[in-house]
């Protein structure tokens, strides 16, 4: 099976997507990628000029190189061409949404989606990582139901995030930790008032908590923090290589997530793979695996007052309790193993692609 990839970054689905594909067989006849990380900030012209080459690249793509399918990850970013080579084409055409790509914020995000929805209707498969991202699209484009498959955005390696190495309660060096991109939307902000609250109620007294990553609120942060005299409680890092994260989440008591959208947050199943509990925002992809007082706890979405509680309550849990917690979060994040999930998505692709076989 030969597949013409699209995606306007190269993050790590579009990478462990390749990879488990490769690994099941399937031939990539061409990628239009453009590089870098979804999300980071670039300078406008670079932008224009970035996608300008995308577009060539497409172009070039569909007209020189053979295929039997259409991959598109974040279609409406490619939208108004891939319509258009959909069009004149009698291949079949697969969308990935991720999440962040269904949020109409501009004018300029209304006109994609235009193309989008006739992109979808023309559409032979429907990608989402969960539940939630499911109903949006369902909502959104009025698609049918049964063209919707969910894969969980390549699933977990176990070969990097198991808690073969996860220390026991009392040896952490961290009572709570955060890991992600420091950007808005992401609740970073929550979870340093979160911890602030803690200190203020005087519940923060000889622990530390944790933060990982950096991004476009860096500078907003690190003031946040020394404003509210925190620098000697939160110990920040800045971005951490994915493969090297495990160590970092083998010493917290419990991960937190506070973001306040997530098409599934996989970085929430990766700490339950080290065999820590979440306390997580009540929305999105979270709420597709985390279930509240069994492999963790729920807060309300900004409200870092809920979120304080509710590290208080978790910190106030018996050994036994957190133990059993951690078990449960354990076995969630099984249901996500990398192989099983690429197997399960690649087989959904050729009974689209090649249903003869």
């Amino acid at each position: 099976m030969r597949i013409s990839l699209i995606s306007n970054c190269f993050g790590i689905f579009v990478e462990k997507f390749i990879e488990e594909m490769e690994k099941s067989g399937v031939t990539f006849s061409s990628k239009s990628i453009m590089k870098g990380v979804k999300g980071g900030r670039k300078i406008f012209l670079k932008k224009i000029f970035d996608y300008a080459r995308l577009y060539f690249s497409i172009i070039i793509n569909s007209l020189t190189k053979s295929c039997d399918a259409f991959y598109v990850h974040f279609p409406p970013h490619t939208a108004p061409l891939v319509y258009l080579i959909r069009l004149f084409s009698t291949k079949k055409f697969i969308l990935n949404f991720h999440g962040s790509d269904l949020i109409i914020h501009s004018k300029f995000s209304k006109f994609l989606h235009f193309f989008t929805k006739k992109l979808v209707a023309g559409s032979d498969l429907i990608i989402v990582p969960s539940d939630s991202i499911k109903n949006i699209v369902l909502e959104k484009f009025n698609v049918e139901e049964q063209k919707i498959f969910i894969s969980p955005s390549s699933g977990i390696d176990f070969d990097i995030f198991n808690r073969e190495d996860t220390k026991s309660f009392n040896k952490r060096k961290y009572a709570a930790g955060f890991v992600s991109r420091i950007d808005k939307g992401k609740g970073w902000e929550t979870f340093v008032l979160a911890v602030n609250e803690l200190k203020k109620r005087k519940i923060a007294d000889g622990r530390t908590f944790l933060m990982v990553g950096s991004g476009s609120e860096d500078k907003k942060k690190f003031q946040m923090i020394q404003d509210m005299g925190l620098d000697d409680i939160i110990d920040v890092k800045g971005r951490i290589e994915r493969k090297n994260l495990p160590e970092f989440y083998r010493e917290l008591g419990v991960f937190v997530f506070p973001s306040i959208r997530e098409g599934l947050g996989l970085v929430g199943l990766e700490a339950m793979a080290c065999g820590i509990s979440i306390i997580g925002s009540k929305t999105d992809g979270i709420s597709s695996y985390l279930i509240d007082g069994s492999n963790g706890l729920f807060f309300e979405p900004g409200n870092f007052e809920d979120l304080a509680e509710k590290m208080v309550r978790f910190f106030n849990l018996t050994q036994v309790e957190k133990t059993g917690f951690e078990e449960r979060a354990f076995e969630t994040a099984s249901n996500y193993e990398q192989s099983r999930v690429g197997v399960d998505l690649y087989k959904k692709i050729e009974k689209t692609v090649l249903p003869w076989k």
